[in-house]
């Protein structure tokens, strides 16, 4: 390893990483709660989700290019607001934490690239701060929960119960799932890229239903304990490890359904069940690749 590679690697930019890992997840749950409450910021708030998703992506291939491995990362646990204004001010310190922990990093490096991208997700994370803060300075537009389908009496507890057992692996999932296609395409693998690609958002696609219902029952999301990833090592790590994802998923999913009765709550339970069985097609699809000669 060159001086350069070294020294870079020894500035633990996974640090920043993991941060970012926790503000992603934050703000995907409260872009989609300040949507379905009519919220008029919820798509600038969708569009900083995404700006970080972008970041997060810098991040990794910049990571790559300086040889540092990807980390685990333990749960956490996030700040989910009750209403708009307490969204966005978790979202505000949030993206303040995001910005000092950047500027941290990039206060202990030479000019380079690393250095650049610090000092751009510095700017980008203070400047939605800063949005964050004048509109909380704003009158308070409200919330409003708008209840479809509500279960029969005694069973929306159980359903929200489900539902947060469920989001949790399969947010955690999305950002395990789309780090390994980043590193598979700073790799120069593009077919294992894109194939990691889909299957996140996939996986994006059944945790936003989950959380849609459960917002639509008048829920919010359990703050505890998110964002937990295991890497793996070795060339069939991405393998391995979905294969440990889609079984704590399963195991989530399967639990939440024996408490649901179908006929008190129908559209609840069909909505797990149609999931568990895509997670178990998805189950089926790695294990057969990891089964198949290379």
């Amino acid at each position: 390893m060159t001086a350069g590679r070294s020294h870079c690697a020894g500035q633990m930019p996974g640090v920043l990483l993991a941060v970012l890992i926790d503000s992603i997840n934050q703000s995907f749950f409260h872009s989609r709660m300040l949507r379905a409450w009519g919220h008029s910021k919820a798509m600038e708030s969708n569009d900083h989700w995404m700006q970080q998703m972008r970041q997060a992506s810098s991040l990794v291939e910049t990571m790559a290019a300086c040889g540092i491995r990807l980390d685990d990362k333990p749960a956490s646990d996030l700040v989910i607001g009750c209403d708009s204004m307490t969204v966005l001010a978790a979202d505000a310190a949030q993206a303040e934490r995001c910005a000092a922990t950047a500027s941290d990093v990039a206060r202990t490096l030479p000019s380079g690239a690393l250095r650049s991208l610090m000092n751009e997700i510095v700017a980008s994370e203070e400047a939605h701060a800063a949005r964050l803060r004048a509109w909380c300075e704003e009158p308070s537009e409200g919330t409003r929960h708008a209840k479809h389908l509500l279960p029969k009496p005694g069973a929306r507890p159980l359903a929200l119960e489900a539902l947060n057992r469920a989001l949790r692996p399969l947010v955690a999932a999305v950002s395990q799932i789309f780090l390994y296609s980043l590193v598979f395409g700073c790799g120069g693998r593009k077919e294992a890229a894109k194939r990691e690609l889909v299957a996140a958002l996939e996986a994006m696609a059944r945790a936003e239903a989950l959380l849609e219902r459960l917002l639509d029952l008048g829920g919010l999301p359990d703050h505890r304990r998110h964002g937990r990833l295991s890497m793996g090592s070795g060339p069939d790590a991405a393998g391995r490890t979905a294969l440990d994802v889609h079984d704590v998923i399963i195991a989530e999913l399967e639990a939440g359904l024996a408490t649901l009765d179908a006929i008190a709550d129908p559209l609840t339970h069909t909505l797990i069940d149609g999931i568990l069985r895509a997670e178990r097609a998805a189950r089926r699809d790695v294990a057969q690749r990891l089964a198949s000669p290379s």
